[in-house]
């Protein structure tokens, strides 16, 4: 595709401006599609149709190939947005005897700009020109080709072009994470032994930049959670003895502060790093500590002035912090009689993990006690690989799979929600060949649509119906195995197209299973009829079909006032 940058010149006067104009609705139009992979480098930008009428000296000017002394650029499309698979479709409005406007004229030549940002315009420029057909319909898939004057111009980027380009398109360009390359991969990310709390000597793909030295150890007091590399800095405070300095601070709460922790034993700590030695808690519930400053001679990291200390019970395996309100700073050789608000809370030991079905959220450290209930067979339906005790809650159904016929089926999506781009799921439920290679056309209830040229649909909706036009081939179509239970779709008045969502072993009976599946009513009393792809029936007052096929689409006419939901039960 050949792009050119639209300059201001005496020929073209029109000003930006201008392609804000969106033309009125006629009866008279033209529809083009730019399929898809044409505009890529264009998704999410506006595009939109244009003529360029001249004005000449004298009418024998144009006859005699004279160049015309002006001319005017008239819109003749809205501004549509390009889809991210490089395609796009629209309406080009020509002029009717109503509409009193100035738009497209039979025999005209088409243009189209690409208005980047809705500001900078580039023109697109296709080979043979396409002229203006009333009610016609074209694709423009011909004499594309793309200049060197559209890329990224940055040669550290990702998608580098490799070639010169205009440097208003610059923002396309990609560029990798800080310290990785642009496959994702850590530029250094050393291996290394990690210590014996994370004994793994390995690549960790937290590359070396980004590494957080600390204490990998959760059964220390001060684990970092943050820390993806053991440092040896893991600190047990029953057994640390902070050396002796000629720098320290006396600390005394007293009695009956803690008089709830007799028997225990107070220490105190600077980001996590005991400062002091433990000092048993008196009978009375009083309790002290002298707080260890840095010197010049220790060659060790404690206290600094202004630092905040923090000051924490151990008693019976636990780990009570204090919340001392207002903060205690460390000053060199200060004597302190804490009277302060004092909150106390345990820092204990539990499952720490979310995902556990006794995750404590009150526990710091990790005791390796979690557990989850749940099926732990990778056969099942419902298999969940996180769970670590069986809970006989295992369900196995068989996959859905319908044979598809030459023509029009109609095919009721049974997938996800989380999956569901029409493309990508039919290219994995097919037994052979390729969505684009299959059909024609994909298209809802409404007669929204899916080709390869354009889509105006691009995602499935679990439990709905799809007609859909097969072209090549007569494959089978297999969306989820394993098969997924309790699909629900809400009705509308008037025409649904409904998916049969049970597998094999459901009840397939038409009325009975539609009672069940229904959240309020019965079949007789919501629908008026209900009909296959061939256009056989069942009504309450006389039924072609009485059972539905799994995989299967039906088109239901609902007469109900209320609007029930449909989730078919599966056996």
């Amino acid at each position: 595709m050949i792009f050119s940058v639209i300059l201001a010149s005496p020929l073209f006067s029109q000003t930006i401006d201008d392609w804000s104009f969106e033309p009125p609705i006629t009866d008279n139009n033209m529809s083009v599609v730019f399929p898809a992979g044409q505009l890529t480098e264009f998704a999410g930008q506006g595009v939109k149709a244009y003529v360029v009428r001249y004005t000449y000296g004298s009418p024998m000017d144009e006859y005699f190939g004279a160049p015309p002394i002006d001319s005017i650029i008239v819109p003749v499309s809205n501004t549509t947005m390009i889809q991210e698979d490089g395609s796009v479709g629209f309406a080009v409005i020509g002029a009717d005897g109503l509409c009193n406007c100035n738009l497209a004229v039979t025999g005209e030549i088409l243009r189209f700009i690409i208005l980047l940002d809705d500001e900078l315009i580039i023109n697109i420029e296709y080979g043979p020109p396409l002229t203006y057909v009333s009610n016609g319909f074209a694709i423009i898939s011909f004499g594309l080709s793309f200049t060197s004057e559209i890329g990224c111009a940055y040669e550290m980027a990702c998608n580098y072009s490799g070639v010169s380009v205009v440097e208003f398109y610059n923002n396309t360009c990609e560029f990798p994470l800080e310290y990785r390359d642009c496959d994702g991969v850590c530029i250094n990310d050393t291996w290394e032994t990690q210590g014996v709390y994370n004994s793994v000597s390995a690549a960790d793909n937290v590359c070396d930049d980004d590494e957080v030295l600390g204490c990998t150890n959760p059964f220390e007091y001060n684990f970092n959670i943050l820390a993806t590399e053991f440092d040896g800095s893991c600190m047990d405070l029953t057994s640390f003895t902070p050396p002796s300095t000629e720098n320290n601070m006396s600390v005394i709460f007293p009695s009956p502060l803690f008089a709830d922790y007799i028997g225990g034993n107070l220490v105190a700590s600077v980001d996590g790093v005991p400062v002091s030695q433990m000092s048993p808690i008196d009978e009375n519930g009083a309790g002290g500590v002298a707080v260890i400053g840095t010197d010049n001679l220790c060659g060790c990291d404690l206290a600094d002035n202004g630092e905040q200390i923090d000051f924490h019970i151990l008693i019976n395996g636990e780990v009570i912090n204090l919340d001392v309100e207002p903060a205690i700073t460390y000053s060199k050789d200060d004597f302190i009689l804490v009277d302060a608000n004092i909150t106390f809370s345990v820092l204990g030991y539990g499952c720490t993990s979310s995902w556990a079905d006794n995750y404590d959220l009150d526990a710091v450290f990790e005791d390796g006690s979690c557990f989850k209930n749940g099926c732990t067979d990778s056969e099942a339906t419902n298999y969940d690989p996180i769970s670590t005790i069986d809970d006989n809650s295992c369900i196995y159904f068989l996959p859905i799979s319908l044979q598809l016929s030459s023509g029009w089926n109609m095919v009721g999506y049974t997938g996800t929600v989380e999956n569901n781009g029409i493309a990508n799921q039919m290219n994995a439920a097919l037994s052979s060949g390729s969505v684009e290679s299959t059909f024609q056309v994909i298209k809802n209830v409404s007669g929204a649509f899916w080709s390869s040229a354009f889509a105006q649909i691009n995602t499935f909706n679990p439990g709905e119906g799809y007609m859909m036009y097969v072209i090549e081939g007569t494959p089978s179509v297999t969306f989820a195995d394993p098969y997924i239970p309790g699909i629900s779709i809400d009705l509308n008045s008037g025409w649904n197209m409904i998916a049969f969502t049970g597998d094999e072993n459901s009840n397939n009976s038409i009325q009975s299973s539609m009672d069940a599946a229904l959240s309020e009513g019965t079949t007789e009393n919501t629908f008026q009829v209900i009909k296959n792809v061939s256009g056989a029936f069942w009504s309450s007052a006389f039924a072609q079909i009485s059972t539905f096929t799994p995989g299967e689409a039906y088109m239901m006419y609902v007469i109900s006032e209320a609007l029930p939901s449909v989730s078919f039960v599966s056996e």
